[in-house]
């Protein structure tokens, strides 16, 4: 017969003298997922996920650099101080530039050189930090090279004079088919195929000192840096190390940002943000497995400023749900928590880019936005009409008033036509790629087959 003990139970029905429970344990909902294992330390994933149809847990979020190359303490003109050093400088500068001008007369000859630069044939392409309009003319004089420079510098009065005659190669940078001729052109002019090197080229860079001392430069020519000849290196690989040989040299912190950051910069300094520079993300960061495009960025910028960030550039969830045209619900907040992965009831302009851009650049985002739209209408007409779209909404947030929802439809029917074409819903969603999230509940049993006929490849499961 077993003991009594062994049949006692562990917590009787009344577990203190006033019915108390001895122990209450809370369980935080919004806790990571313990299963999740991370492939990476900068992709954040959520237990309740509204994008884990598109087959993603989470988006990648690199961690932003501690420099600020921006900064400026004295962005205005403003006491004695500062009208002393214009008063002060100006002779300097005029002393400067007549130096300059003999110096150029003779010759940069006045220039220190350290090292030398190897044979064209050995290193064919030449990388520089870019500090002033000076260096350019240097290079021109010293190596004689073919200078790749931006459209817009050919409208610069005087130097833009200079850059055409030096016949350099236009590169528009919001248009990828310029960027592709430019490296068709510098492809076909300078790598032939008897040049014995491999699908990325060696690069031998340098760095300048300029104007510190009436234009006294400095010139250092540093080792050539040459492709991994053990195994297939990445372009993005080589440009790292080419870019890390400068920093180090130069003896300064390696940052990701570019000339797409100083873009978003200037808009929220236009917006007058108190801190524009909360608004850089480092478009060009080497954790991003896709290119972010400036426009787009700055498109997404715009959304982000209507939300009415703080003066740390944060956005809580109200104000989110009202720049979208959203009520708050438990899809809704979902959303936001996907954003917001610290749980800081808040999110940057960083965390929206990225998760925006993020769920639109999946191979099953286009393929859900057109399903999406059919599940929209009845398929008697080609559009969604305005009861079909305010009974689609309410299917997945019930309590959706006809004030919310005629707000929702028109961000969807741009042309005010009171009706959404399939162009005007795939554009939406393109512009507000979150949006998806919203139709997903209703996407039916093809769009799973779909998901399952696309190469294992295709989908990227990050949790």
């Amino acid at each position: 017969m077993a003991h009594a003990a062994l049949k006692t139970p562990l917590l009787t029905q009344n577990c203190t003298s006033n019915g108390e429970p001895h122990l209450a344990i809370s369980i935080d909902s919004s806790s990571p997922n313990p299963n999740c294992n991370h492939k990476s330390e900068n992709l954040y994933c959520d237990v309740q996920n509204p994008f884990e149809f598109l087959g993603i847990d989470g988006y990648p979020l690199p961690p932003s650099s501690t420099a600020d190359p921006f900064r400026n303490h004295t962005p205005n003109i403003e006491g004695v101080y500062e009208l002393v050093k214009i008063f002060l400088s100006v002779p300097i500068a005029l002393l400067r530039l007549l130096l300059f001008g003999l110096s150029l007369g003779v010759g940069y000859q006045w220039i220190k050189r350290k090292g030398r630069p190897v044979p064209r044939e050995m290193a064919p392409i030449v990388v520089s930090n870019h500090v002033s309009y000076i260096e350019p003319i240097f290079f021109f004089y010293e190596l004689f090279p073919t200078i790749v420079a931006s459209e817009s510098h050919d409208s610069l009065p005087f130097v833009g004079t200079i850059i055409r005659a030096m016949q350099v190669i236009y590169v528009n940078r919001f248009s990828p088919t310029s960027r592709k001729n430019a490296v068709n052109e510098i492809q076909g002019e300078y790598f032939i195929d008897e040049t014995h090197v491999s699908d990325v080229y060696p690069v031998s860079q340098f760095h300048g000192e300029v104007a510190l001392r009436l234009v006294l430069d400095k010139v250092e020519y540093l080792p050539v840096v040459s492709p991994s000849h053990s195994k297939k290196e990445p372009a993005s690989i080589f440009a790292e190390r080419t870019a890390c040989a400068i920093a180090s040299t130069l003896n300064v912190v390696q940052t990701s940002y570019s000339y797409g950051d100083m873009m978003l910069l200037m808009k929220a300094h236009e917006m007058k943000q108190e801190n524009p520079s909360r608004f850089m993300v480092e478009l060009t960061h080497k954790d991003l497995d896709y290119r972010i495009n400036t426009v787009e960025a700055l498109e997404f910028l715009d959304k982000f400023l209507s939300m009415g960030p703080d003066s740390s550039g944060n956005v809580k969830f109200e104000d989110f749900l009202r720049a979208l045209r959203l009520k708050p619900c438990d899809l809704t907040r979902k959303i936001f928590d996907f954003l917001d992965f610290e749980r800081n009831e808040k999110i940057t302009f960083k965390q929206f880019l990225l998760a925006s851009t993020h769920v639109m650049r999946q191979p099953l985002f286009q393929h859900a936005c057109e399903f999406s739209f059919a599940v929209c209408h009845d398929g008697a007409q080609n559009y969604v009409s305005t009861k079909e779209f305010a009974d689609t909404i309410r299917q997945v947030m019930p309590f959706t008033n006809d004030e919310d929802v005629a707000e929702l439809f028109n961000m969807f029917d741009k042309d005010g036509d009171g009706k959404i074409t399939k162009p005007d819903f795939l554009n939406c969603l393109t512009k507000n790629p979150l949006f998806i999230a919203i139709f997903a509940p209703l996407l039916p049993d093809d769009f799973v087959h779909v998901r399952n006929r696309l190469p294992e490849d295709s989908t990227h499961l990050f949790c």
